[in-house]
């Protein structure tokens, strides 16, 4: 339940009541409550709150009824982070992969020479992407 979890990880981390009370803004009477009571009915923005506070996830106060091949795959903030810079950077994806033995479904090219983003990075196509541009009509540059 909701109050026996909330107990366990302010055990964790080291923490009590009354210091998340000053944390959230809520009163003390409030979180030690929740911790007696150990149902599962919880203002869901006190709930949200907590997890904030305490760099949890909502999920966690729900394990029992959460299937656990999913919970496996909750991020933490750390690998958020990691997702999003894997997204911002895709011409380092594939030493990534290769770095963590992870096979890409589809392969990565990195076309440096001729075709450019607006920006002017290098142009990242996967393999079907390719085959489309390999049967494009070749057009003369033009002089400038």
């Amino acid at each position: 339940m909701i109050g026996k979890t909330l107990q366990d990880i302010l055990d964790e981390k080291g923490t009590n009541a009354n210091e998340l009370s000053k944390m959230i803004g809520v009163s003390c009477q409030t979180i030690y409550s929740i911790i007696k009571r150990d149902n599962m009915k919880i203002d869901f923005e006190v709930l949200l709150k907590i997890c904030k506070a305490l760099n949890v996830s909502v999920e966690r106060f729900y394990s029992d009824y959460c299937d656990y091949n999913e919970a496996k795959y909750l991020l933490s903030p750390h690998e958020k982070e990691l997702v999003s810079a894997y997204r911002e950077h895709p011409d380092m994806q594939k030493s990534v992969d290769k770095l963590l033995g992870i096979e890409p479904e589809e392969k990565l090219y990195i076309i440096e020479k001729a075709a450019r983003n607006g920006d002017n990075s290098p142009l990242v196509v996967t393999d079907s992407k390719l085959k489309e541009l390999e049967n494009l009509p070749e057009v003369p540059l033009e002089d400038g």
